[in-house]
């Protein structure tokens, strides 16, 4: 059994005259971890926290907007493949939505401007089976991507996001981005809003495969906006000035 001094410091094996000459640099170490989440979105010399390079055209569409807002539906984590991070960091604050009990604590911890909400996004209310696995975390249904993977399963609520906008969106406040990422279920969230009161510019939403692309352009189409560009499996719309079609 290690004893309880040497374990506590990590390097039990080294002589004690060595572990003190190394103690300042494992306290550099130690530092950086501790600031990791300011320091994990480096990549190629620049910041980047998105999976797929998504927050860099955020940044450059929004370039001179330091005060925005977001909604970040299956916001899974606030720096990890974020699409939010980096607007978070510049000012933007917003309404982070995400199921999982652990992932919102975490996002209770370093998005302390946000409101974030546990709840999960569905076109009716109701409870839901909610399979925790990590990136591949969701709503276990119809839909759903992942459903042949290990998980464990919590129960968990689930509301219309036209719902929890009308109840949590602060008076007069409008929305500058909605992201949703919600392993296959993208279409029912944003079938579930009402897209006539709360109308973001910039909607971004993952698509999986051709037929589950063109259903998604359509239905974003049918609510008055046009696509922009695509970063792998995330769609990037935008609103038209026309607001939505008009009723036939």
């Amino acid at each position: 059994m290690r004893p309880t001094s040497a374990s506590s410091s990590g390097l039990w094996f080294v002589p004690a005259a060595i572990r003190a000459r190394l103690r300042p640099y494992r306290q550099i170490v130690q530092r950086v971890k501790a600031e990791r989440p300011s320091l994990q979105g480096l990549a190629f010399g620049r910041s980047c926290f998105s999976q797929f390079g998504e927050d860099q055209f955020l940044v450059a569409r929004f370039a001179d907007k330091r005060d925005g807002f977001y909604v970040d539906v299956g916001a899974f984590h606030p720096f990890r493949w974020s699409n939010t991070c980096l607007l978070y960091q510049r000012g933007w604050r917003g309404l982070n939505i995400e199921p999982d009990p652990e992932a919102l604590a975490t996002f209770e911890l370093h998005r302390t401007r946000d409101l974030n909400l546990q709840i999960a996004i569905a076109n009716k209310s109701g409870e839901a089976s909610f399979a925790r696995s990590g990136e591949y975390a969701g709503i276990d249904g119809e839909g759903y991507l992942w459903s042949d993977r290990e998980a464990e399963r919590i129960k968990v609520t689930m509301r219309p996001l036209a719902s929890v906008l009308e109840e949590h969106l602060p008076a007069g406040q409008g929305i500058d981005l909605l992201d949703v990422d919600c392993e296959g279920l993208d279409l029912e969230v944003l079938q579930s809003n009402d897209w006539q009161r709360f109308r973001p510019t910039i909607v971004l939403a993952e698509a999986h495969g051709t037929e589950g692309t063109a259903l998604l352009t359509s239905f974003m189409e049918s609510v008055g906006y046009q696509q922009l560009t695509r970063f792998h499996l995330t769609l990037v719309f935008e609103a038209l000035p026309s607001g939505l079609p008009p009723h036939g």
